[in-house]
């Protein structure tokens, strides 16, 4: 018997499988595969037009609100409902409201060209504008409230007269100036309108107008202060605001006690407690 080792291994049959004949394409086969590039066409020609009627409906609401905002800026900017043609104006009494309005310089403007800054800077170059405010109201109203400076007396400097407000500003006389306090500039400088003088020597012209309304006309130097010439024609020194009422009795005692009997040429009350005076040499 021989051993497991020794056998020749088998070889595994070959299983037998009968060939299958080729078979012939159809002619219906054909005819589907000739079509067959039409109808795979058919579904990119359905994206191309879903895309078309999308791009159109995106390009038509663009359209759409480019027709809305020219005709709202046609409207806005090139009709003449926005278009300016005068101004509310108040408040003037030094000024004309056709000043005002011709300093604004905004006729013929549409309302959104007109910078309400811009236009108060133009009214306040005008000296006696203290304030302005500017408004602006749909569809084309403008609203001017000018401040004016109130004057408290005249500034004379040479032949120049102007007039003042507390702060010292100058400004254009206008109107009846006859009662008015006046100060007269012993500098001998020319003042221009829109310039500051002292308004300590406003405050101190007005307070001794108060304490002696027969007084109307005052000169003033700096350093010096205020003074003013009597009617009989002596000059008294005033000075600054301090101590002014103790200043005005001292001048009325020295002109109830001492000048009617003296020629007197000058007095000075400068410093109140020591009074002096000068009289006339032949």
């Amino acid at each position: 018997m021989a051993s497991r080792s020794s056998r020749r291994p088998r070889r595994p049959s070959k299983r037998y499988e009968r060939r299958r004949p080729r078979r012939r394409r159809s002619q219906r086969l054909v005819v589907y595969q000739s079509a067959l590039p039409g109808l795979q066409a058919r579904p990119q020609a359905l994206e191309d037009r879903r895309f078309l009627l999308s791009w159109l409906r995106g390009h038509l609401f663009t359209f759409f609100l480019l027709l809305v905002l020219g005709g709202t800026g046609y409207w806005l900017f090139l009709s003449d409902t926005f278009y300016v043609y005068g101004a509310e104006i108040h408040g003037t009494v030094f000024t004309t409201p056709d000043e005002i309005y011709a300093l604004a310089d905004f006729d013929g403007w549409n309302i959104f060209w007109i910078n309400p800054q811009t236009v108060e800077a133009r009214i306040k170059a005008l000296p006696v504008v203290k304030a302005v405010d500017v408004k602006l109201h749909l569809p084309n109203t403008v609203v001017i409230r000018v401040v004016e400076r109130q004057p408290v007396a005249v500034w004379q400097a040479g032949d120049s007269r102007f007039l003042v407000d507390k702060e010292g500003v100058l400004f254009r006389v206008r109107g009846d100036a006859s009662k008015a306090v006046v100060i007269r500039d012993q500098r001998g400088v020319q003042l221009q309108l829109g310039d500051t003088v002292d308004p300590v020597a406003i405050y101190t012209a007005l307070e001794l107008y108060r304490l002696l309304p027969e007084q109307q006309v005052y000169e003033w130097r700096p350093g010096a202060g205020l003074s003013f010439v009597t009617d009989e024609g002596w000059r008294v020194q005033i000075g600054d605001h301090q101590k002014l009422k103790l200043k005005v009795l001292v001048y009325r005692s020295f002109r109830e006690q001492i000048a009617p009997y003296k020629p007197v040429a000058f007095l000075d009350v400068s410093v109140p407690e020591r009074p002096y005076y000068r009289v006339r040499t032949e």
